[in-house]
């Protein structure tokens, strides 16, 4: 193994690495929750390994993903209804026995697009609600909207300069 110690010298070394254990190992894994666990409840009966799966497993992400598509959205309720009182465990193993599997199932998870962050910025300069913002948005065209949003901007990089 070739590498510089602190004076900058490189240092060649060849003495054989120690491997990690298996136990090692298994502390450094983790699974993801969208490709690994979420796929596993909807595509396949074998259940994960829970000891690993614990690490990442989140209730709330996977209900919100399975209250994408309506035909997981009764189920998504009820678990979002005892939610705390279940245990993470509990919850994974419900969804795995209920949930018959499928080859291939898209459960896009929402995500948010620019005219909300738009609606946000607008609404806490003004102090006022994001529904009152999307009111008042509609009585204005895209060409003012783009110049509240400058003046805004504008007005925060001044605020930050005057510090």
């Amino acid at each position: 193994m070739l590498y510089f110690d602190k004076k900058g010298e490189l240092i060649i070394d060849d003495e054989p690495q120690e491997e990690m254990t298996i136990e090692e190992k298994e502390k450094l894994f983790r699974y993801d929750l969208f490709k690994d666990i979420l796929r596993n409840i909807l595509e396949s009966n074998e259940p994960l390994e829970w000891n690993v799966a614990k690490k990442t497993y989140s209730a709330f992400v996977i209900n919100r993903c399975l209250a994408n598509q309506t035909n997981f959205l009764g189920l998504a309720l009820a678990m979002n209804q005892y939610g705390s009182s279940i245990k993470p465990e509990l919850h994974y193993k419900l969804l795995q026995k209920i949930i018959q599997p499928k080859r291939i199932r898209f459960l896009g998870y929402f995500k948010e697009n620019k005219a909300t962050k738009d609606i946000k910025a607008i609404s806490t300069f003004f102090n006022i609600s994001v529904n009152e913002t999307q009111n008042l948005l509609t009585f204005l065209s895209d060409k003012d909207v783009k110049y509240i949003l400058k003046n805004i901007t504008n007005f925060e990089t001044d605020k930050v300069t005057r510090r």
